[in-house]
């Protein structure tokens, strides 16, 4: 804060001000109030734009993260593929959910479709590999409740789409929508061996290649990176197997290292929808 009112100009600094704080485990309330302090700077930086849209998803003001989303022309770099477009998403499902238990279903339909579709103004092309399993999970449930033909939207989450991820809990769902038992396990079941590879090997760093991401800074502990991705990895796959006190548990290690994990904050979101 001090180097800051010092050299007010510098918005590099914000953005180590912001990582200093985020890996203090400083809520997304108070680092909000620091981006509102200093807005000039932050619009400086499409990185610290960035943060601010997950901080505002994290404190369920959704529509204001999906707006500052649309209003900016994104430069993604190197390394930062795929951050923004992944972000789109969820903030699409987390307020479709919103609305959807709001009652507001035509609204909530109109949401998870707004996610599918990505602006030009984010700079990256969508690719065959962007996880939308949870867009048209959850869409599919919306059709579902209202009388209509769901299958579409459940086969469309149940696409094969090469990386395990705790997006991979929603085409596990959806495969068994779709009456696909034992394919819905085996994913699952690879959710679950490549956290605990993640756990068993975390002081060891993955083969550098394409999609491999630039740590931002103060994270580079690959220790503490490893651990937080295979307890939350594991929580989601537990989720998905109907253990839910085993996933609370996992969930609740990965928030003892990392508390205001975006991860996290979904996990909480989505557990009972």
């Amino acid at each position: 804060e001090i180097a800051l009112v010092n050299k007010p100009d510098d918005s590099r600094l914000l953005l180590e001000y912001q990582q200093i704080l985020k890996n203090m485990n400083c809520s997304p309330r108070v680092r909000l109030n620091i981006y509102e302090k200093h807005n000039d700077l932050m619009l400086m930086r499409d990185d610290c734009v960035l943060d601010k849209i997950t901080l505002k998803c994290m404190v369920e003001e959704y529509k204001e993260a999906i707006e500052i989303a649309k209003s900016r022309h994104f430069h993604i770099y190197e390394g930062g593929e795929g951050k923004l477009t992944k972000l789109h998403a969820w903030m699409h499902v987390l307020y479709g959910n919103e609305l959807r238990g709001q009652g507001k279903t035509a609204e909530a339909e109109k949401t998870y479709k707004d996610g599918i579709n990505m602006p030009k103004s984010y700079g990256e092309a969508k690719t065959f590999f962007n996880q939308e399993a949870h867009i048209y999970y959850y869409l599919g449930k919306l059709l579902e409740s209202e009388g209509k033909d769901a299958s579409g939207a459940y086969k469309e989450a149940a696409v094969y789409k090469a990386a395990v991820s705790e997006l991979s809990l929603f085409r596990a769902l959806a495969l068994r929508k779709l009456q696909n038992f034992s394919e819905a396990k085996a994913v699952l079941d690879e959710m679950e061996s490549t956290a605990d590879n993640f756990i068993k090997n975390c002081d060891m760093r993955t083969y550098y290649g394409v999609g491999s991401p630039s740590p931002l800074p103060f994270e580079s502990d690959i220790v503490k990176n490893n651990l937080t991705d295979g307890y939350i990895l594991k929580a989601y796959a537990l989720l998905g197997m109907g253990k839910f006190n085993d996933a609370d548990e996992y969930i609740g290690k990965a928030r003892k290292i990392k508390q205001y994990d975006f991860r996290i904050y979904a996990y909480d979101n989505i557990k009972e929808s």
